[in-house]
């Protein structure tokens, strides 16, 4: 299973210091979510036995293995909007990878 993210530049709702990589895709330029927020969310997600209350919500019941893809493999892909995010996004990026495993390294597309 993989999950598309969108990432720009921009700031964190109430939070309007320096720009930060934000999950945003352009013209938006404020999230209430931040690429570092996404990322510890996505791994504490990853490893929880109990990720399922996104299911419980909706079904008012526990789901089925095959519903929740547990034990299957998850990634994500960032989809990185400008070229100013990249960077600082990588730096973010690197401060988790012990707590990863990657089969894929990356791949820049230019699109011009």
């Amino acid at each position: 299973m993989m999950i598309e993210a969108d990432v720009s530049l921009g700031y964190v709702l109430g939070d309007y210091g320096d720009p930060v990589p934000i999950m945003a895709h352009p013209p938006s330029f404020i999230s209430d979510l931040s690429l570092r927020e996404f990322v510890q969310t996505f791994i504490e997600v990853g490893k929880s036995e109990t990720s399922n209350f996104a299911y419980y919500a909706l079904y008012e019941e526990e789901p089925s293995p095959q519903a929740t893809l547990q034990g299957a493999k998850k990634g994500m892909k960032q989809d990185f909007k400008t070229i100013d995010v990249v960077e600082e996004s990588l730096q973010i990026l690197k401060e988790y990878e012990d707590l990863v495993t990657s089969e894929c390294v990356g791949r820049v597309k230019k699109r011009y």
